[in-house]
């Protein structure tokens, strides 16, 4: 047997709730005891965005002439809606070199920053 409940109230996404779902049975002599209760947790979603992004750009040094660093710092999102297990870091950029005639080149690249929550 299986039935389909809906409850109008504003829920969080990937929450528990100390609330419960119990059952009892019906007949024309009454009804049983409820059932056990069954706490729940509902289910993930997308997380929300990240905030405070920074990026400082550190040029290149004599030691490294063609690299440019960047340290990128931000904040978790306010509303994980579950565990973030990871961040994905994606750097695009245009170089332009001219030199005679203009060459363009689209650069990208991402990175997974694993966080050790799973």
């Amino acid at each position: 047997m299986h039935a389909y409940l809906f409850a109008y109230v504003s829920i969080l996404i990937h929450t528990t709730y100390y609330s419960s779902v119990q059952i009892r049975a019906r007949n024309a002599g009454g009804c049983s005891l409820l059932s056990h209760p069954l706490y729940f947790r509902t289910a993930k979603a997308h997380t929300d965005i990240v905030s405070n992004l920074s990026v400082v750009v550190h040029n290149a040094t004599e030691s490294m002439p063609f690299a440019q660093m960047a340290h990128v710092e931000w904040q978790p999102p306010k509303m994980p809606n579950g565990v973030v297990h990871s961040y994905q870091l994606r750097l695009e950029y245009n170089i332009t070199v001219e030199e005679g005639s203009a060459v363009s080149s689209y650069v990208s690249c991402s990175a997974s920053l694993v966080t050790g929550s799973r």
